[in-house]
């Protein structure tokens, strides 16, 4: 059996284990409130005008019409970047108390953005174990393409969500090669990451991605 086949066979069996059928359902409901959010966003303007007004003062001028900075943008206004923790997410939370999707809005917003490195994966499961080098601790993740590549050494910068008991990868993926180049850059990344908002240390990683990212 040649590599691609190797490759999709693995993949229809990993879609049929109850893990990876647990963990579609709850990528489908973000899905889900991710596109009711942007709707809500459109119809009531107004209502998110103080998120908006303070993403203006993020040095750094952003596309919405080049997908990665579309990503990127929805990270910083989706998700709490400043210290009064106001965000789309919040907002949203508050405007629809009984909302089904709750739990799914808790889970965002204690949502982890961070800096990690690859330890393991199990190409069976789809089950990931990744390195979290600001908090220095060890996280488990599912995630059906991120289980399947090439990943190597290499440092993966994302947020991750944790709800249900699954932690999964959401919005944006920044992969950056581990060399004497990047493990410098990294080190300082590490320490903005404490010290400074996360907001101008997520521009700060789309920019060098931009240069040195796989």
């Amino acid at each position: 059996m040649n590599y691609r086949k190797s490759m999709l066979s693995m993949q229809q069996n990993l879609e049929k284990t109850p893990l990876i059928k647990r963990y579609n359902l709850i990528r489908n409901e973000h899905s889900i409130l991710i596109n009711d959010m942007f709707h809500d966003l459109i119809l009531n303007i107004d209502r998110y005008e103080p998120i908006l007004l303070k993403q203006q003062s993020i040095n750094f001028e952003l596309d919405p019409n080049i997908n990665d900075q579309a990503q990127l943008l929805a990270d910083l206004l989706f998700y709490p970047h400043l210290k009064d923790g106001n965000c789309m997410c919040q907002i949203y939370l508050e405007e629809h108390k009984q909302e089904e999707h709750r739990d799914m809005l808790l889970s965002m917003l204690e949502s982890r953005l961070s800096l990690f490195k690859f330890i393991s994966r199990d190409e069976a499961t789809g089950i990931v174990q990744l390195y979290d080098l600001v908090n220095e601790e060890q996280i488990e993740i599912v995630d059906k393409k991120f289980g399947m590549m090439n990943t190597g050494s290499i440092y993966y910068a994302g947020r991750i969500i944790s709800y249900n008991g699954i932690s999964f990868l959401t919005g944006i993926n920044y992969f950056f090669p581990c060399n004497s180049k990047t493990n410098k850059y990294m080190k300082n990344i590490i320490n903005d990451f404490k010290y400074k908002k996360s907001c101008d240390v997520l521009v700060k990683l789309y920019q060098y991605h931009k240069r040195e990212g796989i």
